[in-house]
This record gives structure tokens, C-alpha cells and sequence, in this order.
């Protein structure tokens, strides 16, 4: 028999907002990354061309802070221009489609723990009421 109230303990629910805030973070990661990228690919360009010029020069760490958030918005407010075009529209949906697609994989890890847990314990029957 499975023990739902266990069950339920084991997988941590989190929040629409909590999502939301994850998704942020990882689509500015990304935005970082790719960034970071282009920077690195074009200071080897400027290093073979010039390469007195990159030894005065102190490299810049990448951080979050409040300076990237600032930067994020700026860039936000080019690529989004306002709260009801179709570009905000796509954000939405975005947005809901990794937020439905995280709940989704709660529910399935569930199932997949609940049937596992009926195999093991040899309670045939659980797993096809499950």
C-alpha cells in the first residue's frame, strides 16, 4: 500500500512565484552565458590584432548584482515594448509553458516513486489503481 501523506513530504511543492523567480534566473544565466561568450570570442579577436592593449586592462568577473539587474531591464524595455504586444504575449507563454512543464514533472515523479514503491513492495494491485 502506498503511504501518500510520505509520498507527498518527499517532493517539495514550490510556488508559482518561486517558479517564476527560478525561470528569471535561468533565462538571465543564459543571457549571461551568452554574453560572456561573445565577450570572450571577440577579445581573442582584439588579442591577436593588439596585444599590448588587454594587459593594462584588469578582466571583469561576471556577477549578479545590482548593475546586471539594471542592464536586464534596459535590455527588457528594447525587446519588449509594452505590457500588451505580442512580445510580452510570447514571454507569457513561455513563462506558463515552463511553469506547467515543472508541475507536470512533479506529478510524474510522483507516479513514477508511487508505482516503483507498488513494485517493490510487491502490491501488484496499487500499481494499476494508481
Amino acid at each position: 500500500m502506498v503511504n501518500w501523506s510520505q509520498l507527498s513530504r518527499a517532493v517539495p511543492t514550490l510556488s508559482a512565484g518561486h517558479i517564476g523567480v527560478f525561470s528569471c534566473a535561468a533565462a538571465a544565466a543564459g543571457a549571461m552565458a551568452i554574453g560572456h561568450r561573445c565577450l570572450k570570442s571577440s577579445k581573442s579577436a582584439e588579442q591577436s590584432i593588439v596585444p599590448s592593449l588587454n594587459k593594462s586592462k584588469r578582466e571583469e568577473r561576471a556577477a549578479v548584482n545590482s548593475v546586471f539587474f539594471k542592464k536586464l531591464v534596459r535590455i527588457l524595455k528594447i525587446l519588449v515594448p509594452g505590457w500588451f504586444s505580442a512580445e510580452a504575449g510570447f514571454l507569457g507563454l513561455v513563462a506558463a509553458a515552463l511553469i506547467t512543464r515543472t508541475y507536470l514533472d512533479v506529478w510524474m515523479i510522483k507516479n513514477g516513486t508511487a508505482v516503483e514503491a507498488s513494485i517493490i513492495s510487491r502490491n501488484y494491485l496499487d500499481v494499476w489503481m494508481i
